[in-house]
């Protein structure tokens, strides 16, 4: 998933925007890791909960 989003914003996004890929990837591209970074987070720690 996270894979498509970086194609689909390499392909369309970053051309419409005018940005290089380094400012996108210092912006946008470390967002994207982050969010299944949090959503294991967040599920390990509902699984020790319990």
């Amino acid at each position: 998933m996270v894979s498509i989003n970086i194609l689909l914003d390499l392909l369309v996004l970053i051309p419409m925007s005018g940005m290089s890929i380094a400012d996108y990837f210092a912006q946008i591209g470390i967002r994207y890791l982050a969010i299944p970074a949090m959503s294991i987070a967040v599920g390990t720690a509902l699984e020790n909960k319990n």
